[in-house]
């Protein structure tokens, strides 16, 4: 089951809410839930949700693009040369890196040869750590397209062009639906942003309580309340450093490297 950007609130109203009454299980989305379920899942979905970092979109992306981007949780920043059009949040100072073609792919191929300066500049870009080049057109879209010009454009051109493409490290992927566009993305940079023992340490560090859902060792809810206050979100306070985390009233040195040890 997936979590949707901006529904944790949602998540933990109906949580609070289940435990508070002691109901036996709780729905969402279609999902049911018993209160045994919490710890490994409900922790494990919304725990890993808050420190997942958030991918971005260039902001020249057509209009459609930036709505869709929007329901996977992108934001809409101005991406320079050598970032694509989509681009992960930053994970070890890196970041996964997306250049997406559509009309423009026959263009960039044969008059304007832009898409190579920007293939090579993602490559040469020591802050991205992987890179694709993705076309929104089908194969045989390019095709009619290449047929239907003023001059029409030889297949074997076509296959040579982009035979060229794959030997730079860039054999285009041909998805000629949006929606699903932006399912590979998402999976893309999810693959990359998947730290399986960071993911268990912030689980077996977060513990649930009646009152307070979610409580970290050592650390009491006035505590615990202060630091959601201070940081707003679970994510803020797994993301804090531990001089962040000094901020906050009652939390001492020894604390606050406890609680960073804890998920980091």
């Amino acid at each position: 089951m997936k979590l949707e950007y901006g529904n944790i609130a949602d998540w933990i109203a109906i949580a609070r809410q289940s435990i508070a009454e002691k109901q036996p299980t709780f729905e969402l989305k279609g999902d049911t839930f018993t209160i045994n379920d919490v710890q490994d899942l409900f922790l494990k979905k919304v725990g890993y949700e808050y420190v997942k970092r958030k991918p971005c979109i260039d902001h020249r992306e057509l209009d459609e693009m930036i709505d869709l981007s929007k329901e996977f949780g992108f934001e809409v920043v101005q991406l320079k040369l050598g970032e694509g059009d989509y681009q992960s949040e930053r994970y070890d100072t890196q970041t996964i890196n997306i250049e997406r073609k559509d009309n423009d792919f026959i263009p960039s191929l044969f008059h304007d040869k832009h898409i190579y300066e920007q293939l090579n500049a993602m490559r040469k870009n020591p802050n991205v750590k992987a890179s694709y080049l993705i076309c929104t057109k089908s194969w045989q879209q390019i095709k009619r397209d290449m047929e239907s010009r003023h001059k029409p454009l030889p297949r074997n051109l076509l296959i040579s062009y982009v035979g060229e493409l794959a030997l730079m490290g860039y054999p285009p992927i041909f998805v000629d639906d949006y929606r699903d566009y932006m399912d590979l993305v998402e999976y893309l940079f999810d693959a990359y942003y998947k730290n399986v023992n960071r993911a268990k340490r912030i689980n077996n560090a977060i513990s649930i309580k009646e009152k307070n859902i979610i409580k970290f060792p050592g650390v009491s809810d006035k505590l615990a309340e202060r630091l959601l206050e201070k940081f707003g979100s679970i994510k803020g306070v797994c993301n804090a450093t531990p001089e962040q985390l000094l901020e906050v009233k009652g939390i001492g040195e020894k604390t606050a490297q406890e609680i960073y040890k804890l998920v980091n």
